[in-house]
């Protein structure tokens, strides 16, 4: 399966950013691209990798097949098409529960580690307070 992937700028090319992120199609994702040098002035550059090879895969998913209304989900669409693609991929791909109490969902897991849905959701939360600012 073809994913979004990041490519670190090779020594002698002279360019702005340090790290690019594409898609599949090879084509440079600006957003990831920009998340990823706002994020590594505030926490390590180890973190911020590993919120990249966490957020890739689901861009790929939002991508291909989230849903919302019968459409897919854009990345920078309207929140509460964004906050049912998340909610869909920890109960597709993350393979979690979800339930709902006193207007709060509660994620519980199942088959993955919960050190994984907290990176997810980190990364996740972390993304988009960037694309805020």
């Amino acid at each position: 399966m073809a994913s979004f992937f990041h490519v670190y700028r090779p020594e002698g090319v002279n360019s702005k950013n340090r790290l690019i992120v594409f898609d599949e199609s090879k084509e440079a994702f600006i957003p990831l691209t920009e998340f990823y040098h706002d994020q590594v002035k505030r926490i390590s550059e180890s973190s911020v990798i590993a919120y990249l090879n966490t957020l890739e895969p689901f861009f790929y998913w939002l991508k291909h097949k989230s849903h919302y209304k019968a459409r897919k989900v854009l990345w920078n669409d309207e929140p509460e098409a964004v906050k049912e693609a998340v909610r869909q991929y920890l109960l597709e791909q993350m393979h979690c529960k979800i339930r709902g109490r006193d207007g709060h969902e509660g994620v519980y897991l199942t088959s993955k580690s919960s050190k994984t849905v907290q990176l997810s959701l980190s990364a996740v939360k972390g993304f988009y307070k960037t694309m805020i600012r």
